[in-house]
């Protein structure tokens, strides 16, 4: 996805690199108001077998060329911005519904993966549309109920098997202070586990769409300071 705003004739504006999260893709970033900047998705590209989240996060920085982009990442995207930031001394980074780092994922993510029950999950069920899948999300609305059914059966299952499997057998990594927002109600990422510096009330994990107006307020008064 790529979009301006309030661009004149011959006028540069700056790039905002948008990383979605596991699954999802441009859609999610639809209702985002932000003036004055060229908006640039990063797809998904496909994993190596075996591969790790630090070398996938490094193949997929590699188109950026900007000295010091502006990153923003959501949920599995933010850790995979985290980890681009790491690798190339990036400082720029918004995290949005994601952890800073492994230890902030909950216990039972951290047990599952160190005993490797997450390969025994059943993905097609897993990227099944329904009802559970709207209450873990924190969707309410029909409209929103139709867009994450639409990118779940959208979503890759060799590439959400060959996520879940990278995020939750990596070694433990080192915890970055980027600023970082996150819902109260986030069932897949509860905030009792992160650190987050700012909460929205009442927002879950699909807050992206849910709740665009709050975080494209969020992000206009993040920017200035990055």
């Amino acid at each position: 996805m790529e979009q301006a705003v309030n661009k004149k004739e011959g006028e540069s504006l700056p790039t905002i690199y948008l990383i979605s999260g596991l699954g999802a893709d441009a859609r999610v970033f639809g209702e985002l108001d932000l003036p004055g900047y060229e908006w640039k998705h990063l797809d998904w590209i496909e994993p190596v077998p075996g591969e790790s989240l630090a070398s996938y996060a490094h193949r997929l920085s590699e188109p950026i060329r900007d000295v010091n982009p502006v990153i923003i990442g959501v949920s599995f995207g933010g850790m995979v911005a985290a980890e681009m930031a790491v690798q190339r001394n990036w400082s720029r980074v918004l995290l949005i519904a994601t952890v800073r780092c492994r230890s902030e994922l909950p216990w039972y993510y951290r047990l599952a993966g160190f005993i490797r029950l997450h390969r025994l999950l059943p993905v097609k069920w897993m990227l099944r549309p329904g009802k559970m899948k709207d209450w873990f999300f924190g969707v309410r609305t029909q409209p929103h109920r139709k867009m994450l059914a639409a990118i779940l059966r959208d979503t890759n299952p060799v590439f959400f098997k060959w996520a879940i499997g990278a995020l939750l057998e990596r070694p433990d990594d080192r915890a970055v202070t980027f600023p970082h927002l996150h819902g109260d109600a986030d069932r897949i990422l509860p905030t009792r586990y992160v650190h987050a510096d700012c909460i929205i009330p009442g927002a879950g994990h699909f807050l992206p769409v849910t709740h665009s107006a709050t975080l494209s307020e969020w992000i206009r008064q993040q920017l200035p300071m990055l």
